[in-house]
């Protein structure tokens, strides 16, 4: 991977914006240093750091994770929905699938309704981001 394609996408996404610095994190504006506690600061991505960031979310991500982001392609009603599919044709608890969405949306890659309010399954921004990362390895 060169790099260019991510560089191109970072450079374009107010969030990743090469004018946030230490203290300039526009989504947390009351924390220590711009960030609340527990947020950690941004990642920079330059074209050579692109494979880095890659491996680590591999490493962070596990397979049923992965799937999971794979999977969200706008078309199911609900997060049940999606996973009831998975689960049959994965061959996998959907327990462990419900979990695993659960952290996908925890760490903010995912996001869906909740029981009485059913929305579809939807990659956030940064899950759009990290699938970006996990499919370049596919398409190579």
């Amino acid at each position: 991977m060169d790099g260019r394609s991510l560089s191109s996408w970072y450079n374009s996404q107010p969030f990743l914006s090469k004018g946030l610095n230490r203290g300039n994190v526009p989504h947390n504006p009351g924390g220590r240093h711009g960030r609340t506690e527990g947020d950690a600061p941004p990642i920079l991505v330059t074209p050579f750091g692109g494979e880095v960031i890659r491996k680590l979310v591999l490493r962070a991500l596990n397979e049923n994770q992965r799937l999971i982001l794979r999977s969200v392609n706008g078309r199911h009603r609900s997060l049940n929905a999606l996973l009831e599919e998975l689960s049959r044709k994965e061959k996998k608890p959907i327990s462990t699938l419900k979990l695993n969405a659960k952290i996908l949306k925890d760490l903010g890659l995912i996001d869906y309704g909740t029981r009485d309010d059913p929305k579809p399954v939807r990659l956030t921004e940064h899950g759009f981001f990290v699938l970006n990362l996990l499919e370049v390895d596919e398409n190579e």
